[in-house]
């Protein structure tokens, strides 16, 4: 499977951490395989922040401003 000019894979790992009983936590790990880049996160706004860090540094972009996704959250939008 080649990659996409552009296209980075990473691999993230999430798991329920329970804080107290019938409290859970979600927690995660992202892997950058080809640098070793690793970030550990407790919400999205970290994981997401740690992957565009990651592509602009390859891209050699930066995060211009803030779009909203549909599904209500918000992204990076690039400028190269």
């Amino acid at each position: 499977m080649g990659q996409e000019q552009g296209s980075q894979h990473f691999v993230v790992r999430l798991w329920a951490e329970e804080l107290e009983p019938g409290c859970r936590e979600y927690r995660g790990e992202v892997l950058h395989p080809v640098t070793g880049a690793r970030r550990a996160f407790r919400d999205w706004t970290t994981l997401e922040r740690f992957l565009i860090e990651l592509l602009e540094r390859d891209s050699g972009t930066q995060t211009a401003g803030r779009q909203h996704r549909p599904d209500g959250h918000q992204s990076g939008r690039q400028h190269g």
